[in-house]
């Protein structure tokens, strides 16, 4: 990796961007501007970008149908409607290797037509979309986006939607659909050079843009280099083999060769109107055999060193026209615009990642771009004028942090320019510390994403309850869909359903033994109230330890409940639940006679109403939990979201009376 200072020493063009530490306390305008400030201060200017256009924030997936596509055989349609209809963000859980990839990479390849997005190698292989367990089928994804369908693989009747060839469907031209953990992984292992073409794809309006024929011309150009160096060799050998000067033996060209070779040596002479690689005569062949092996095979090595140059300069020369460049000069890999957007982002992945790793040692994080190299130069400035590079001096989950946060704020900075605000996290978070994920959702949740469409996939159900319980409490609209299976024969087995308490309840109700369904109830009904305990804000009574029991925290809460102006179907499972809730010892540690001599029928009652408590004081949209607003005037109960609150509630439901 090449240091900064070594950059500036070597003559090159670079911009440099530092920003330093300081308190943080939220994601909001007053943090950027405070970095935006201090960079002016530092002499770094901030482009004035617009804000995400109001048409791009509608500008959503509403549906997405698989079919012959990475081992999605029969078709699959996932649903991005929520509760209202309307489309939402997505969690998805499956464990590896049952089909939660091949549905992100379904949604890549249906918005932009590719799967592998990074152009580090500057090909794409169509191959990668089949459904190789049936090759007979020809892959088919349809996508609605903004109310409109789009097709792309095996023609569909018109009635399907647009068939897209090489189009990407409007409002994904300027950026990947995708961050993917692979990617983040690789990040730091590329050198300065190729980071910057980690964001090939990005800032581009074309199916295939000008940078894959400016990468093709620059590998050809390296074949080329290759070339001279075989014919210098071979032109050695001849020279050698003939006793002749080597500077004797023009290679400037391939018919300047031939000639020579004719003078030389008669044998390999053209006849009358041939080409310059002569006529293949039996008695033009017979005359060149006559010649010594050693002259033939050092004839022939270099002309053919010579025929591949010039096939790979002609090759050069098409790619090059193709990218818009001149003969002799490569045309750039990566988009004009590029430096100007990672400049821009820089304040904002310097005040996350500060915010959220807490390293005492690093003062902020400087990015230099080398627009004449194309380089992408990320350092940690440990003391005024100390930059060092961030792989010395961060752990392993600290790079991945920094990482991830840089390509967030990049599809951040593109949806600026006209991207619309989708993007796809595919199991990403393995590759951040946990004590960093929690602070990662709330950055995305409660902050610069929230009103972006994301799907994010998971294989731990422990984190993606966390993720379920994270967007409910900040109010994010997520809907869970859980991969249960894979199969050959049929592909991903896809179920909805959160996944959290209440879901899992459900479940049981109609499924368990008496004594088991009690003891999921009993510990449902312990976690609602603690969490209605601190959402209404009612006072618990402290006990020693802080230990506390059932009884010590559902009685403050339910006394709030009946105390407000609620819906029946909030009061009436609660009055049940305050009956019956002794029901929870029957499996828990303590005994108790009257509870073991209850029907199933009351157990089964005590469990659907702990259940209907939780459903009726969430939001039936996007599970924001009842929220105490209002104070200290007086308590007034809403959902933290926007959705119908309780007073709506309230007004459907004439016949509930306060308490």
């Amino acid at each position: 990796m090449r240091s900064i200072h070594k950059a500036i020493e070597s003559g090159a063009k670079v911009e440099t961007f530092t920003f330093r530490r300081v308190a943080v306390h939220g994601y909001d305008a007053t943090m950027a501007n405070q970095h935006r400030e201090a960079s002016q201060r530092l002499g770094a200017a901030q482009p004035n970008v617009a804000t995400m256009p109001q048409r791009l924030a509608a500008t959503k997936i509403s549906a997405l149908e698989i079919q012959s596509f990475r081992g999605v055989t029969d078709c699959l349609t996932i649903d991005f409607a929520a509760r209202d209809g309307k489309p939402t963000s997505l969690l998805i859980l499956g464990d590896n290797g049952t089909g939660k990839t091949s549905i992100v990479d379904a949604v890549e390849f249906a918005l932009r037509g590719r799967v592998s997005r990074r152009g580090n190698a500057g090909t794409k292989v169509k191959r990668e979309a089949r459904d190789l367990l049936h090759l007979a089928s020809r892959p088919n994804v349809v996508v609605e986006v903004g109310g409109k369908r789009y097709q792309r693989g095996r023609p569909r009747p018109s009635s399907l939607g647009k068939h897209l060839r090489r189009e990407i469907v409007p409002g994904f031209h300027l950026a990947p659909a995708t961050i993917s953990r692979a990617d983040i992984d690789v990040f730091w292992n590329l050198e300065d050079r190729e980071r910057m073409r980690f964001f090939f794809d990005y800032l581009r309006r074309e199916y295939r843009h000008a940078g894959y024929h400016a990468l093709e011309a620059e590998r050809l150009a390296a074949a080329v280099d290759v070339a001279e160096t075989a014919i210098l060799k071979s032109q050695i050998a001849l020279a050698i083999a003939a006793d002749v000067p080597i500077s004797d033996i023009p290679v400037s060209d391939r018919v300047t060769f031939y000639q020579w070779r004719a003078r030389q040596w008669p044998a390999y002479a053209t006849a009358a109107g041939s080409t310059p690689y002569g006529a293949s005569s039996p008695q033009r062949m017979k005359a060149i055999r006559s010649l010594p092996n050693y002259i033939q095979r050092a004839n022939s090595d270099l002309a053919a060193d010579l025929e591949t140059r010039h096939d790979l300069r002609e090759q050069l020369e098409a790619a090059t026209q193709a990218a818009g460049g001149t003969p002799g000069e490569l045309p750039p890999v990566v988009a004009s615009e590029l430096p100007a957007l990672l400049a821009e982002i820089s304040s904002e992945v310097t005040a996350a990642f500060l915010h959220i790793a807490g390293l005492p040692h690093v003062l902020g994080i400087v990015i230099a771009v080398g627009d004449e190299e194309g380089e992408l130069n990320i350092t940690c400035s440990l003391t005024p004028g100390n930059h060092v590079d961030p792989r010395q001096v961060l752990s392993e989950g600290a790079l991945d942090l920094l990482a991830l946060l840089l390509m967030l704020e990049v599809a951040r900075a593109c949806t600026k320019r006209g991207q619309a605000p989708v993007l796809v996290l595919d199991d990403v978070w393995q590759s951040v510390d946990t004590v960093h994920r929690t602070a990662v959702l709330a950055y995305m949740f409660d902050g610069n994403f929230k009103k972006w469409q994301l799907v994010i996939t998971v294989h731990d159900r422990l984190w993606a309850r966390l993720i379920e319980d994270k967007a409910r409490r900040q109010g994010f609209p997520l809907k869970t869909l859980r991969v249960v299976a894979w199969s050959p024969e049929s592909g991903p087995v896809v179920r909805q359903g959160f996944l959290g308490t209440p879901a899992q309840l459900e479940q049981q109700i109609e499924n368990s033994e008496t004594d088991i369904l009690v003891g999921h109830a009993g510990k449902a009904l312990e976690e609602l109230a603690d969490i209605l305990s601190a959402s209404m804000r009612v006072s618990v009574t402290r006990m020693e330890g802080d230990r506390y029991t059932l009884e010590g925290i559902w009685q403050p809460v339910y006394s709030a409940l009946r105390k407000a102006s609620l819906p029946s179907d909030i009061i009436e499972p609660a009055n049940r639940i305050n009956d019956l809730y002794v029901l929870r010892n029957t499996a828990g540690a303590h005994f108790n006679e009257w509870a073991q001599t209850l029907s199933d029928a009351e157990a089964r009652s005590f469990a659907r109403n702990v259940h209907n408590l939780w459903t009726a004081t969430h939001c039936s949209i996007c599970g924001a939990t009842l929220t105490a607003t209002g104070i200290p005037s007086g308590p007034q109960y809403s959902y933290r979201c926007k959705h119908p609150g309780p007073e709506t509630l309230a007004d459907a439901h004439p016949q509930a009376s306060p308490l």
